[in-house]
């Protein structure tokens, strides 16, 4: 019989049509959705169906090793706390039902967001990743999924909003993150 295969397929971006004209540099769905999936050839084990659950590019590394079985029980303890990814094995085989991620966060020039299952606030920076007091966009993805309705146009945030608004706040607002390029130009070096 032939060896078993593991199949991982993962999307590189999402792909935006012209839902969001305006402020298309932003983390809307259609661009940071991406397709992720995983499969066994010619073995069985694990169970077909969709994990509706938020997963990163971060949990695939894991995945892959935890599923050819090639980590020590040490090293899977580490997930989430010594490094980004989880692995989505236990999650695949049904073993557990918690949340993979309860939120994600993802940034760009500009702007920094964080999506749950539900809810996706959108929040400007500066060039320090410090947070903004204006241009805060939040979205009740079950009600409104093509993130069209702006639940904080010229109103407070309310419950939603500052519970994600403190997820932003303590990873960004009180550490600046300085990031320090070194750069080489004509055999000179700068930065560290």
């Amino acid at each position: 019989s032939p060896r078993p295969q593991l199949v991982v397929l993962l999307g590189a971006n999402g792909m935006q049509l012209g839902e969001h004209p305006v402020d298309t540099e932003l983390p809307w769905d259609e661009r940071v959705r991406v397709p992720f999936l995983i499969g066994l050839r010619d073995a069985g084990g694990l169970p077909t169906g969709q994990l509706p659950a938020l997963v990163q590019g971060a949990d695939l590394a894991p995945t892959i090793l935890d599923l050819l079985d090639l980590r020590s029980s040490d090293e899977r303890a580490g997930d989430g706390r010594d490094r980004a990814g989880i692995s989505l094995e236990p999650f695949l085989h049904g073993w557990t039902r918690s949340p993979v991620h309860e939120e994600l966060v993802v940034f760009g020039v500009g702007h920094v967001a964080v999506r749950t299952l539900d809810w996706k606030l959108i929040a400007a920076v500066d060039h320090r990743l410090r947070l903004s007091e204006e241009g805060g966009r939040l979205f009740a993805l079950a009600e409104d999924p093509g993130e069209r309705r702006n639940l904080l146009d010229g109103r407070e945030p309310g419950p939603v909003g500052e519970r994600l608004l403190g997820v932003l706040g303590d990873r960004f607002a009180s550490k600046p993150i300085h990031l320090k390029i070194p750069v080489t130009i004509a055999g000179m070096s700068f930065g560290s």
